[in-house]
């Protein structure tokens, strides 16, 4: 199965516009900071996901080009389009736990009663897999549901420290060490 993620990444010194200078970038900072733990096979830049861009953002900029139709660079300008990807990955992460949920709800399962008395001989894997990633995408860890992950942070999947400080710098937590405009946020087609 393929999935796409929007990935948060430092490329300071990186041609977002030069493909195979982003791959090299993307290979190090994912395997880097994934420390041998992955969920993934194999992965592409942009891959099945080459025009998400376009066809995400594109009414907001299209026919302007950005520097890579696969990657945005965070600087201010930008900032929009930017949010309007993160706000994407927040949808989708929600649709993701409704779905496990759903599912839940459709095998008829006391869930109440599953959790004191966990017996997965009665309802199988279904129970404990969704339960598992319903857990997973709440808690921002980075699985194939999240859409959205951040490379520079222990591999984050909540897009939601980002985005709070895209809306309103001021007040954020985060600084970003003044250097929001050295990321990028590159769209990734993950196999699994």
């Amino acid at each position: 199965m393929h999935t796409v993620q929007i990935v948060l990444t430092d490329v300071e010194d990186v041609d977002i516009a030069d493909r195979g200078s982003l791959e090299r970038h993307m290979n190090s900072a994912l395997l880097q900071e994934n420390e041998g733990s992955y969920w993934w096979d194999w992965w592409a830049v942009g891959g099945r996901w080459e025009d998400y861009l376009k066809e995400t953002i594109g009414p907001m900029i299209w026919p302007n080009q950005l520097e890579s139709p696969v990657a945005i660079k965070l600087t201010k300008d930008n900032w929009p389009l930017a949010i309007k990807l993160l706000e994407d990955a927040i949808e989708h992460q929600a649709r993701s736990v409704m779905q496990y949920v759903d599912e839940i709800k459709e095998s008829g399962v006391d869930l109440n009663d599953y959790i004191l008395n966990f017996n997965t001989e009665i309802t199988g894997w279904k129970i404990p897999y969704c339960i598992k990633n319903i857990f997973a995408i709440k808690t921002g860890d980075w699985t194939p549901d999240s859409g959205y992950v951040d490379a520079t942070n222990w591999m984050d999947a909540s897009p939601n420290r980002l985005l709070n400080y895209l809306k309103d710098p001021e007040n954020a937590k985060d600084d970003w060490d003044g250097r929001i405009e050295d990321y990028a946020l590159v769209v990734v087609d993950f196999h699994f």
